[in-house]
């Protein structure tokens, strides 16, 4: 299993995708950190 970090800009809609995949088992992987450009995170 892959440990992943996503770079989030933006609204979040492509880590909402990620999080789906890997919940539903799309993606063999553990989202191990979030880095955004915006304190609000999105």
């Amino acid at each position: 299993m892959f440990r992943i970090a996503v770079l989030v800009s933006g609204g979040g809609t492509n880590l909402q995708a990620l999080i789906d995949a890997v919940n539903e088992g799309r993606l063999k992987a553990v989202i191990s950190a979030v880095i955004a450009d915006r304190p609000s995170g999105g």
